[in-house]
C-alpha cells in the first residue's frame, strides 16, 4: 500500500485492498503507474496475461492487484521493528552470521555477540543467527576471543526490510520500484 505521495507504507491483504478501493479510499496501480478504480480495473484487467491469480465474482474475473495507492493519506509510517526471534530470522535472512550458511529455521539458533553471562543484552545490536556448529565453537566468548568474524554488524532493521521482504520471502517485481534503497533513503531524509 502506497500513500498519496507514492511512498510504501504497509503490506495488506488482497481483501483489505479491495475494500479500500471499493470504498473509494484507494486506487489500484499497475506496472505502468496507471491508477484504476474497481470498475476500470475490472474492464482493463479481466484478461490480463501477466496475472498469476484472479479474483472472481458472479459475472466477472479480474487480476489480483499487487499495489494500491491511498486517496488521502500522505504520512510516512516510521515504525519500529519489534525485537523478536522471527524478526531476527528475517533480518539475517536465515543465514549464519559467522560461516554464511543459509539454513532452515530448525538448523539455526540465536547467538549473543557479547554473551549474556558477560553482560550482553538481548537486543538488536547484540543478537545474531548462528548455526549450531558456530554457536558451539563460539561458546561463551566474544567473536574476537573465539577468532570468529561476523559477516555484518548486527543492527536494528528498518520496518520495510522485515515487513515487506518477510511477506513471501521474495518481493513481487511490481513492488521493487517502490522499495529501492535510493527511494527509501530519499524519503527518510525529507
Amino acid at each position: 500500500m502506497l500513500n498519496k505521495g507514492w511512498a510504501p507504507i504497509n503490506v495488506i491483504t488482497v481483501k483489505h485492498a479491495m475494500t479500500l478501493v471499493v470504498q473509494d479510499a484507494a486506487k489500484f496501480v499497475d506496472e505502468s503507474y496507471a491508477t484504476f478504480d474497481f470498475d476500470s480495473w475490472r474492464e482493463a484487467k479481466q484478461y490480463a496475461q501477466e496475472a498469476s491469480a484472479y479474483l472472481h465474482g458472479c459475472d466477472w474475473r479480474v487480476m489480483v492487484p499487487e499495489v494500491i495507492i491511498l486517496a488521502n493519506y500522505t504520512g510516512i509510517n516510521k515504525r519500529q521493528v519489534k525485537f523478536s526471534r522471527r524478526n531476527i530470522f528475517e533480518r539475517d535472512r536465515h543465514t549464519c552470521q559467522y560461516c554464511g550458511k543459509h539454513l532452515r529455521t530448525a538448523d539455526l539458533t540465536l547467538d549473543h555477540v557479547v554473551p549474556r553471562s558477560r553482560g550482553g543484552k538481548s537486543q538488536w545490536t547484540n543478537v545474531v543467527l548462528a548455526c549450531y556448529d558456530c554457536n558451539k565453537r563460539k561458546d561463551a566468548k566474544t567473536p574476537a576471543e573465539a577468532r570468529m568474524k561476523l559477516l555484518k554488524k548486527p543492527e536494528q532493521p528498518r520496518w520495510e526490510q522485515v515487513k515487506v521482504r518477510g511477506v513471501r520471502g521474495q518481493v513481487p517485481s511490481s513492488w521493487e520500484k517502490f522499495l529501492s534503497e535510493m527511494y527509501w533513503e530519499a524519503e527518510l531524509k525529507t
